[in-house]
C-alpha cells in the first residue's frame, strides 16, 4: 500500500521539522523502507531517508504531510509513472511555499534481503493547489458514520462478510483495542498524539481484511441496492483517505531538542 510509505516518510519528516530528532545516528524506524531517492527537478537532493530530512530542514520548510490527489490533477504536473496508482504524495511547506513530493514505491516488504526502493519527486505546488488539512475530528466522525452504515447494510442486504471488520475497526477508533505494531512502525515515538494511531489502525485492519474478498467487486441485481451500494463504496474511499491524511497532518505540539 503505497499511503504508508507516504505516511511514513512524512510523520517523520513532520516530526524532523517540528524538533524530534528521535534517534537520527540509529535510524531507527520502520526498516522496511530502507532506501530512499528524492528529487527536485533533474537534482538529486537524497539518497536515503534522513538526509532527505536534513534538507527539508535546510531550504527552511516548517511542516510535512500527505495528500491524496484526483488524477487530472496529479497528471497535470507529475512525470509519467512518478505518482503511483492512488496518486499519493507528499506536501513539504514553508511559510512562503510548497512542494508536492509525487511518491512511487518498487519492491515488497515481505522480501527483507531487498526492502521497497521509494522514489520521491518534487514540483512546485501550484496556485490553485488547495494545501494541507484534513481535520482529525471531523475525520473520526465521517470515518465511523461510513462504517456503521457499512456493517448494517452488509447485515441486511450484503454477503455477510464485511461488517466483523467494520466492528473492529469502530472498536479500534474507540480505543478498545491496542494499536497495530505495523501501524506503531510507521509513527515516531512519542510525537504523534493517540487519534493519529487509531484513525490509521482503523484504516489499516478495514483495508488489510478486504484481501478475503474486496468490497467493491460486489453487485447486486436490484438497481436501488446497487445504487446504495456504490454510493457508500465513493463514501468509504473518500473516508479513508482523509483518515489516513488526518492521521499524518496534526500540528506537532510536542517539540523535541
Amino acid at each position: 500500500m503505497v499511503a504508508l510509505d507516504a505516511l511514513m516518510l512524512a510523520a517523520h519528516a513532520n516530526a524532523y521539522l517540528a524538533g524530534n530528532r528521535f534517534g537520527l545516528a540509529d535510524n531507527y524506524w520502520y526498516p522496511t523502507v530502507a532506501t530512499l531517492q528524492a528529487r527536485l527537478g533533474l537534482s538529486i537532493v537524497a539518497n536515503e531517508p534522513i538526509v532527505w530530512f536534513q534538507n527539508l530542514g535546510e531550504r527552511g520548510y516548517l511542516r510535512a504531510g500527505i495528500f491524496v490527489s484526483d488524477g487530472i490533477r496529479a497528471r497535470d504536473i507529475r512525470l509519467v509513472g512518478i505518482a503511483g496508482f492512488q496518486y499519493w504524495g507528499i506536501e513539504t511547506a514553508s511559510s512562503e511555499s510548497s512542494t508536492l513530493w509525487f511518491h512511487s514505491s518498487i519492491g515488497s516488504r515481505r522480501d527483507e534481503a531487498n526492502p521497497p526502493k521509494v522514489y520521491l519527486a518534487g514540483y512546485p505546488r501550484p496556485p490553485d493547489w488547495p494545501g494541507l488539512g484534513e481535520n482529525a475530528e471531523d475525520a473520526e466522525r465521517d470515518l465511523r458514520a461510513i462504517l456503521l452504515r457499512m456493517s448494517d447494510f452488509d447485515r441486511n442486504k450484503g454477503r455477510g462478510w464485511f461488517h466483523p471488520l467494520a466492528e473492529h475497526a469502530l472498536r479500534e477508533l474507540d480505543g478498545h483495542r491496542p494499536f497495530d505494531p505495523v501501524i506503531e512502525g510507521l509513527f515516531p515515538d512519542g510525537v504523534y498524539p493517540e487519534s493519529s494511531y487509531r484513525l490509521a489502525t482503523a484504516v489499516w485492519h478495514v483495508f488489510t481484511g478486504e484481501g478475503f474478498g474486496s468490497w467493491w467487486d460486489q453487485g447486486y441485481k436490484d438497481p436501488e441496492t446497487n445504487r446504495e451500494f456504490r454510493e457508500m463504496s465513493g463514501s468509504y474511499n473518500l473516508a479513508m483517505h482523509a483518515a489516513i491524511c488526518a492521521a499524518c497532518n496534526v500540528d506537532l505540539l510536542c517539540k523535541g531538542p
